[in-house]
């Protein structure tokens, strides 16, 4: 919130009116905890409920324009914290300490975990998602509908001329029949922990900013240009009875892009009287993990090892908070480091 109210145009970051329901099964002490810090916190009246929906929530939460706002958080750690970023493909994790001069890596491949020599996760996984790209400037507010094996979304980005990302699918995949390009990062993150900690008050909101909001590569394009009107509520397409040939399948469908539109028209009151137009329509693969997430620390050639991966389509939403787990896991090798006149960090 913080971030939101001083550098909010600079980072990509702007406060929202924010929305959720849950069609059963809300997580009550997730959502106890929630309210703790969450600002306007209020639990919606059943009376006010659309129907099928069991419980809901509103709050004045963050929204995110997830590519500018990487954008932003690359130029931050260049230019003011001296960050240079190297990519270099890795046959294993070991070869991440190949310089004697790391004592710590902080290991962030996502889904390549499961492959990846040294690391070889069997809980991870991807999960194939669908979202649409429509400039609808009258949305000004995060709605979610946590609904019976499927997901709804609407997401503003702000400073964007207008734009929102609707959503969407969580298809769990089994197969991995596609290779992972290992992009390993070796990581002295003193500058980063300053960097976070400077720019956060409280954590970010309970409303997951999908990894699949950044921009689709040219193969994941599926445009649309013709203006449209938001159609009226009405019973969607089934979300839950996927047209991809594998979870691993990065195409986009019409058949999905026309339920999302009408999951969310019917959603978002903004939306449906704002109307939208259609830009594009992208797939991609989120790195899920069975039982959650991963921060852990391991000791490794007798340096640290911390793993952060594993956050599924919660990335945006979580990946603050893993961030300074994850530099907390290395708090004692950090502190050594500050005080050493070695070489500089490296991202």
């Amino acid at each position: 919130m913080r971030l939101a109210s001083e550098r909010g145009r600079e980072a990509y970051v702007a406060r929202a009116h924010s929305i959720e329901y849950w069609d059963s099964d809300a997580p009550r002490d997730k959502i106890r905890a929630i309210s703790e810090y969450l600002e306007d916190f209020r639990v919606i009246p059943a009376h006010e409920l659309p129907s099928g929906v069991e419980y809901g929530i509103s709050a004045t939460t963050v929204t995110v324009n997830a590519p500018k706002h990487i954008e932003y958080l690359f130029r931050r750690l260049r230019d003011q914290h001296g960050v240079r970023f190297v990519r270099r493909r890795l046959d294993s994790i070991d070869a991440a300490f190949a310089s004697p001069d790391t004592k710590v890596v902080f290991h962030c491949s996502g889904i390549a975990a499961r492959t990846l020599p040294g690391v070889e996760d069997g809980k991870c996984f991807p999960t194939r998602g669908q979202v649409v790209l429509v400039r609808a400037p009258a949305v000004k507010s995060n709605v979610m509908r946590h609904g019976r094996g499927y997901e709804t979304y609407v997401i503003p980005r702000p400073h964007s001329n207008g734009n929102a990302i609707l959503g969407g699918y969580m298809q769990k995949g089994v197969l991995y029949a596609f290779f992972f390009l290992v992009v390993a990062v070796v990581v002295v993150l003193l500058s980063l922990l300053v960097s976070l900690q400077s720019s956060l008050c409280s954590p970010f909101p309970p409303f997951p900013l999908d990894p699949l909001l950044c921009p689709p590569s040219p193969h994941q394009r599926h445009r649309h240009t013709r203006r449209r009107r938001a159609p009226s509520p009405s019973t969607p397409p089934n979300p839950t009875e996927p047209c991809y040939e594998s979870a691993n399948d990065a195409s986009t469908y019409a058949q999905e892009s026309e339920s999302i539109v009408s999951r969310t028209t019917g959603l978002s009151r903004e939306l449906r009287e704002g109307g939208l137009e259609v830009l594009a329509a992208f797939a991609g693969m989120r790195p899920s993990r069975e039982g959650g997430a991963r921060v852990e620390r391991e000791e490794r050639h007798g340096r640290a090892l911390v793993h952060n991966y594993g956050a599924g389509g919660t990335g945006f939403q979580a990946g603050y908070g893993m961030a300074l787990d994850a530099v907390a896991a290395a708090d004692d090798v950090l502190r050594e480091l500050k005080g050493d006149d070695g070489p500089r960090s490296r991202l």
